[in-house]
């Protein structure tokens, strides 16, 4: 078996073959879900806002009661202060070099769960399951982004008291995205628990309105990394850029609907709920994802996991 099809993966400090590697069936991120993740997209050798999910990881194992212990977690520093990158940055190398992914787009996901530990509350883990793996990723097609998603809302799945985190307690979006594929669409809209837009099942939304852009404000979405490079892309090109609710009525009533995540940076809506949007606006997009990315050039050598 080879290395596109039994990658090497980076394992509680040891680099392992992912089909060699073994979680304890009392696992709590198993059991119960208990843990965080972060995906980050790598071009040309080079992990796209690192510093940002990083950070973002790190604040939730905080508020979920993590010691940052720097034996487990390679870009806390010696004292569990501060984030760095240079020790995930050797681990991702050495990752693209050893899985045949150089010249290539990856996918690298950083994974943490609490590991064997006792207790129906949050005991501070004694010994966390982190993995950091690295696998080929095929950006949307031009096409796409020039033609854009249909998206559904869903208005009886609410985001979560956790949607401010990254868990991998992630069944919800799942099912909201479930019901997007089944209608033919290719994303799902949530609202929070007052009823207004929060973020989609795999993305984050900013939408055009009056000549303004507007990100959805709610307590009940996770904090964007790409959003938020993206609102400050557009701000210095001159684009007033600013938060508000957005209940599902005053979609239908938007100039723009773009779509982001950290894989495929920005995609223009082109209908919502079966509702044609009048702007997809995908030169500006397609501006804002060189500015970000730079120039898209990739080499297939395995079978991309995933999409969007």
């Amino acid at each position: 078996m080879n290395s596109l099809e039994d990658p090497l993966i980076w394992w509680n400090g040891r680099y392992e073959r992912l089909t060699r590697v073994r979680i304890h069936p009392l696992d709590r991120g198993f059991q119960f879900g208990d843990g965080v993740f972060e995906t980050i997209r790598v071009q040309k050798g080079r992990p796209i806002f690192l510093q940002d999910h990083l950070e973002r990881l790190t604040l939730s194992l905080k508020a979920l009661g993590f010691a940052l212990r720097p034996e487990y977690f390679p870009w806390v520093n010696a004292r569990g202060e501060r984030v760095e990158t240079k020790n995930v940055e050797k681990i991702i190398d050495h990752l693209i070099e050893v899985n045949s992914l150089s010249g290539c787009i990856c996918r690298v996901k950083v994974l943490v769960s609490r590991g064997v530990v006792e207790g129906l509350s949050l005991p501070e883990p004694t010994k966390p399951t982190v993995l950091i793996m690295a696998f080929q990723y095929c950006p949307p097609d031009p096409d796409v982004y020039d033609h854009g998603w249909d998206i559904i809302t869903v208005k009886d799945i609410f985001t979560p008291y956790l949607a401010r985190y990254k868990v991998t307690s992630y069944l919800g979006y799942l099912v909201a995205k479930n019901c997007a594929v089944k209608e033919g669409s290719a994303e799902a809209l949530l609202v929070d628990r007052s009823g207004n837009i929060s973020e989609g099942a795999s993305s984050s939304i900013l939408v055009r309105k009056d000549g303004r852009w507007v990100e959805p404000l709610t307590e009940w979405k996770l904090p964007g990394v790409t959003i938020r490079h993206v609102a400050r892309i557009l701000s210095t090109m001159g684009h007033e850029v600013t938060s508000q609710p957005v209940g599902v009525s005053d979609l239908y009533k938007c100039e723009t609907i773009w779509l982001m995540n950290s894989m495929a940076g920005v995609m223009p809506v082109r209908t919502i709920d079966h509702r044609r949007v009048p702007d997809l606006k995908k030169d500006l997009a397609a501006s804002i994802r060189k500015t970000m990315f730079g120039r898209v050039e990739f080499r297939v050598t395995q079978k991309p996991k995933g999409a969007f």
